[in-house]
């Protein structure tokens, strides 16, 4: 793309404001904001900013739902040089003030109702606040440069508190860059709308939203649906779209797939990452939501790792494509000594590059879980290999290993498994205790209504060797997950339940 060199995140809604400026940027219900708009309000908003005391370096949470004022905000935040931190909506009152005491944050900014904030300055957003912004007049753009202003991507949760992901403009600018020329539904001279139907905070949203704007694409702002089946409904209603969608969300979409037919048979993408997949679980995608389905390997520490095309799936389903190499990027593999390895042996991850983040906010944070920072290296815990053809096989997370005696499993090679059977929706297999001291595994199934739990456990003794079988099959309505949208894997290992007899 031929762009100008950004300084800051937000000045890609300036330069389209002045390049096209009647271009739609954002859709919210009936309402559409062009680029001008939207960047008139931005600058209004970051005096409305300036005004109640913050500025750059403060750190900000934003816990509200998907809307124009959300937006707004966001890019205001950065535009001032303020660090925004995307809190999520669904954490309870102790979960929220943790974080904002946490990360030292000098202000919150919630929807009308949302959590009491113990933040120095706690402001709700309501439907009158666009009016507020009317009133005033100029544009606070901080003149730092884009490595000296910065935001925070927190994890999904899953070993603990969330941990807060550093990262500059210009990482994010750079990063934003390599989206662009390395995923091919992104189309410059005409950009395809993007549906953002998932929580602000998800690590997906965080990807594709400035990606757009840096197109001069619209955004489609989807609220939150009571019934699965509205989403669905309003996804399909906007044909030819660029969709990033969680996977978990795209596998219970499967629901209202009729056979013989494609749910989204217009989608131009839908585009998934933040879990691994089965593949058998991609192919069902592919089959009955859209042919046009992408998944796409990265994360917060690092950016976009790999990416596989809708072409290549049927081939290579159980890959996340093919490592992404760009101008300084290094990707190693470390065996159990912690020295490198061939890629086809495979072992623990690292990577290093111009689009890696600072670090971690707390530095103690790289001694909890396997993800961490260390000698120049990001090292995101998981263990992968590269096949004969050089696609990406991810094998699991460190994070995730059960040991039992002198066996290693990853619960994604048991959870493909248990998951063929058709009356199992979701599985999840960890270690727990049992009576009598010794540990076990146990799997967690969330099955179909009327679902035959003989049959399941049938399935599981034929299809599965013997060291790999889950001594335990508890069955769930729904999958605990973790404040960042993920499978709670230590929720289920300290979950109180009752054994049923072993399997």
């Amino acid at each position: 793309m031929n762009l100008p060199s950004f300084e800051n995140v937000s000045d890609i809604v300036f330069y389209h404001a002045e390049r096209q400026p009647e271009a739609p940027a954002l859709i919210m219900g009936r309402e559409t904001l062009s680029y001008a708009q939207y960047a008139r309000l931005v600058a209004q908003a970051t005096v409305y900013l300036g005004e109640r005391g913050l500025k750059q370096g403060d750190r900000v949470g934003l816990s509200m739902v998907n809307s124009l004022e959300h937006s707004i905000l966001l890019l205001a935040l950065l535009r001032i040089g303020a660090t925004p931190i995307e809190l999520s909506i669904d954490l309870d009152r102790a979960g929220f003030a943790a974080l904002v005491t946490r990360y030292q944050m000098a202000a919150t900014f919630t929807d009308i109702g949302g959590p009491s904030s113990n933040a120095p300055l706690a402001l709700q957003i309501g439907l009158g606040w666009r009016a507020e912004l009317a009133t005033l007049q100029g544009d606070r753009r901080c003149a730092a440069s884009g490595d000296e202003i910065f935001m925070i991507s927190l994890s999904s949760g899953s070993t603990g508190i969330q941990k807060g992901v550093v990262v500059s403009h210009a990482q994010r600018l750079r990063r934003m860059q390599v989206y662009a020329e390395t995923e091919p539904y992104w189309r410059p001279e005409a950009p395809l709308p993007v549906i953002l139907a998932a929580a602000p905070n998800n690590g997906l949203i965080t990807h594709f939203f400035p990606v757009q704007l840096m197109m001069g694409g619209v955004c489609i702002l989807l609220p939150l649906y009571r019934r699965l089946i509205d989403l669905a409904r309003e996804c399909a209603s906007w044909g030819e779209v660029i969709c990033p969608m969680p996977p978990g969300l795209a596998l219970e979409m499967l629901a209202f797939a009729t056979p013989g037919e494609k749910l989204f048979p217009e989608m131009a993408a839908l585009v998934m990452a933040g879990q691994p997949l089965a593949a058998h679980h991609k192919l069902a995608l592919l089959e009955q939501l859209t042919p046009r389905v992408y998944d796409v390997y990265g994360s917060s520490g690092y950016g976009l790792v790999s990416m596989i095309g809708a072409s290549e799936q049927a081939e290579h389903a159980e890959s996340v494509g093919r490592i992404i190499m760009h101008p300084g990027v290094e990707v190693e593999f470390l065996g159990p000594d912690g020295q490198p390895v061939p890629a086809s042996t495979g072992g623990q991850m690292r990577m290093r590059g111009p689009t890696m983040a600072q670090g971690f906010f707390h530095a103690e944070d790289n001694s909890r879980g396997t993800e961490r920072f260390l000698d120049g290296w990001y090292y995101p815990g998981d263990v992968a290999r590269v096949d004969e053809q050089g696609y990406l096989v991810l094998l699991g997370r460190l994070a995730d290993a059960i040991r039992l005696g002198n066996r290693t499993i990853y619960p994604g090679e048991v959870e493909s498994v248990i998951t063929r059977h058709p009356d199992v929706l979701d599985a999840a297999v960890v270690s727990r205790p049992v009576p009598g001291g010794s540990a076990e595994l146990c799997g967690f199934i969330v099955a179909r209504p009327g679902a035959n739990r003989h049959a399941i456990a049938t399935h599981c003794r034929k299809q599965l060797p013997a060291e790999k079988q889950p001594k335990y099959l508890i069955y769930l309505d729904r999958m605990p997950v973790s404040p960042g949208g993920k499978l709670d894997r230590p929720a289920l290992r300290a979950m109180p339940v009752s054994l049923p007899a072993p399997l």
